[in-house]
């Protein structure tokens, strides 16, 4: 490989690293907010995004469990109305982070993530 082939490698190499780490801004919320929510009555649906035996062993009351890491999740949330209102939530906030890119992704336009996950909720 030239020395001008290599520059133009590594240049379009970088240029597409950075274009697929852009920068996602995801609408956060917190423990305290979504507990409000739940006592003062809310019209968002919660979506678990853990495995079903994680949400098993305890859940926010009312929740749905759409697992995130399930080869069928894009096809779960599909199921869904994208105009709803949603809070993503999983054991610390990871797995919600990816599935809130995901949603995004797929169109939904109201959604909130939960800071710090299930392990802050059962904290509080």
């Amino acid at each position: 490989m030239t020395h001008f082939s290599y520059i133009i490698f590594v240049c379009s190499f970088l240029l597409v690293f950075t274009l697929s780490c852009e920068q996602q801004d995801i609408q956060n919320t917190t423990v305290q907010e979504v507990k409000q929510l739940i006592t003062t009555g809310h019209d968002y649906d919660i979506i678990d995004v853990r495995t079903p035996k994680e949400f098993s062993e305890g859940s926010i009351p009312g929740s749905k469990n759409i697992d995130v890491k399930n080869e069928n999740f894009l096809l779960d949330i599909e199921k869904l109305n994208k105009n709803a209102k949603y809070i993503v939530y999983c054991r610390s906030g990871k797995r919600s982070s990816k599935a809130y890119g995901m949603m995004t992704k797929a169109g939904f336009v109201n959604l909130l993530n939960m800071e710090g996950g299930y392990l802050a909720y059962s904290a509080e």
